[in-house]
This record gives C-alpha cells, structure tokens and sequence, in this order.
C-alpha cells in the first residue's frame, strides 16, 4: 500500500472513530484511532484518542496523546489546545497558558462533534480563550467558580480585556 492510500485509509478509520465517538461509543471510537494510528499516524487520530481518554478520566493518557500528535505534526493546532484545556481542567492555569498560546498561533482546531457536547465527563463541560500577548497590569490567571448561574469575575475581566485565561467550568 503507498503512503498516500495508507494515509486515506487511516483518516476513514479516524472519521469512523470519530462518528462512535459522537455516538458516545469510546470503547468503539478508542479501538478505531488505535487502528488508524496503526495503519499511518495522524495528529488527528493521536488528537482524538487523547479526547476519548479524556472522556474516559485519562487526563494523563490524554495529554499524552496530544504531544505524541505534535510529534507527528507540530502545526496542527488541536492538540495544544487540547493539552491546555485538559490542564485547566486539572486547575494548572498556569501551565494552560503557554500550549492555549501556542494554539492561537496555528491553524484552527477542529469544531466539537455537536454544540454543547463536554470536553470532560463528571458532567462538566470547559470553554477557555487565550490571549497570545499578555497584559503587563493583568491579574494572574485563576480558577473560575465552579456551578451553574454562579457569577464569574473571570469572564468579567476577560471582557474588559486583561486577562490571559479564562476557564469557564459549570
């Protein structure tokens, strides 16, 4: 099989995987990013397979699958993205802002499978924006207050424009 018809056949297995995902299918969506990476790896399969570890209470697992997609592909931007998320969600906010930055400086990641799906399980779900150049008179980056309808200064200060972070978590 040639390099390019490996690589075809590897993103069909990922989009399959990715449909089971959608369907909330990890067991299925895992076992076909596994074989795609195994057919050719892809930032987007390695990518993937981190966020269905991720929903599975894998962080770590998680997290190392996105470097092992930079490895692949330092361009893609998914996977940056994805590891800031997944240290924001670890309460590293600090830690979150270089790979959000690093993120913001590439191509734009790929939209969630439905509006409203949880980056996370336990019921949670995460936005985060970052800002490429910090602000000198910014307050240092800090965990938003967790539930639904709770009033989130974090949001407050990201409007007026002086924050890096912002992790919404509800």
């Amino acid at each position: 099989m040639s390099a390019q018809d490996a690589r075809a056949q590897a993103l069909e297995l990922w989009r399959s995987g990715f449909e089971r995902h959608r369907h909330r299918d990890l067991r299925a969506a895992v076992d076909l990013y596994r074989r795609s990476i195994e057919t050719c790896p892809t930032p987007e399969a390695h990518t993937f397979l981190g966020w269905a570890y991720a929903h599975a209470g894998y962080v770590e697992r998680a997290i190392a699958e996105c470097k092992r997609a930079i490895e692949v592909d330092p361009n893609f931007g998914n996977p940056y993205n994805d590891i800031g998320a997944y240290l924001i969600e670890k309460g590293a906010l600090d830690d979150a802002v270089p790979w959000l930055e690093r993120a913001a400086l590439r191509a734009a990641p790929l939209p969630l499978p439905e509006p409203g799906m949880r980056l996370h399980g336990q019921g949670r779900s995460i936005a985060c924006a970052a800002r490429v150049q910090r602000s000198a008179q910014g307050p240092p980056a800090r965990r938003a207050g967790r539930g639904r309808g709770a009033h989130d200064p974090l949001a407050d200060e990201l409007t007026r424009g002086s924050m890096d972070i912002v992790a919404i978590v509800g």
